[in-house]
């Protein structure tokens, strides 16, 4: 504040005046910066005596956006108009890709990855709760990642098959004449080759002799041999009528290759327990045929 006083032979006066000294003001809205899909950014400038012109006409304190874009706004006051300019980008949410569902060996981890390490980020594993970036497995199942910036959440699955190493079993069989046999080679996701130059995992056989087969896949290789031959009708015969000595235990056998038994007893075994005196009868069966005999036994 500055004072006068004026004197003269007359009589005295005197004025006042309060000068403020006022700085050029240089506005600031910060670095350029990025937003996330959806967010809006507001600015907000407290400047005394001054007047505002902001990109889109506003002429307030405060402004906001929500689009990516290059913002401006000048200030005004006596001592003249300064400005500031941002560039606004848009931020995108964390991308998170664990691959396509996959298959590892049974002796094999394999490393699941969810991204270079980033400290803007958090992991988090579901199956274990590890918050590093990747992780090893070596079981199958359902693995879940979640990855949290600033923009939220973003989550990933992958399922994970093990595999194993072919392991062939096959074992010979037999096949009534003129017959023939559907053979399946069983191997997890391998490529098969038989001996007849087949590719396909099951093949029609009908002729007796020795077969082979192999399999590989990305985990080993198997092969294995194993013969078909031929399985006649069932053919035998129980002994001929028969006397026994009072209290002898006599148990005939009708065995035969891949049948079944039918005495007239009841029993299903191949071979039966006779006591007592009696006609004994038994039917075979296998897939080639029926026979069938008896047997008179006296004490």
């Amino acid at each position: 504040m500055y004072k006068v006083t004026v004197t003269n032979k007359c009589g005295v006066d005197c004025d006042k005046i309060n000068i403020t000294v006022q700085d050029t003001i240089f506005p600031d809205l910060g670095k350029d910066t990025a937003t996330c899909i959806g967010d809006r950014l507001v600015f907000i400038l407290n400047y005394s005596g001054v007047s505002y012109k902001w990109f889109n006409g506003w002429s307030s304190n405060t402004n906001l956006v929500t689009q990516p874009g290059k913002y401006w706004v000048e200030v005004s006051n006596r001592c003249g108009t300064q400005s500031d300019t941002i560039v606004v980008d848009t931020l995108r949410p964390a991308q998170v890709n664990l691959g396509n569902d996959t298959a590892t060996c049974a002796h094999l981890p394999l490393i699941l990855n969810a991204g270079a390490n980033d400290k803007n980020l958090i992991w988090r594993w579901l199956h274990n709760g590890s918050t590093d970036s990747s992780v090893v497995v070596n079981a199958s199942g359902t693995y879940t990642v979640e990855v949290t910036d600033r923009c939220g959440i973003q989550t990933h699955s992958i399922k994970v098959y093990q595999l194993n190493a072919p392991n062939l079993q096959m074992n010979d069989t037999t096949i009534c004449k003129g017959d023939s046999i559907q053979i399946t080679a069983r191997a997890d996701s391998a490529q098969i080759r038989w001996s007849t130059g087949a590719t396909d995992p099951s093949i029609s056989i009908k002729d007796y002799g020795t077969y082979g087969v192999g399999a590989q896949n990305r985990c080993g290789s198997d092969t294995v041999l194993f013969k078909v031959g031929e399985l006649p009708p069932p053919k035998f015969t129980l002994a001929a009528d028969t006397i026994l000595c009072n209290q002898t235990i006599w148990e005939p056998d009708a065995s035969q290759p891949r049948s079944s038994y039918q005495w007239n007893d009841g029993s299903t075994q191949p071979k039966n327990r006779i006591e007592k005196e009696g006609t004994y009868a038994v039917t075979i069966t296998n897939p080639c045929g029926t026979n069938s005999g008896s047997i008179n036994v006296a004490y």
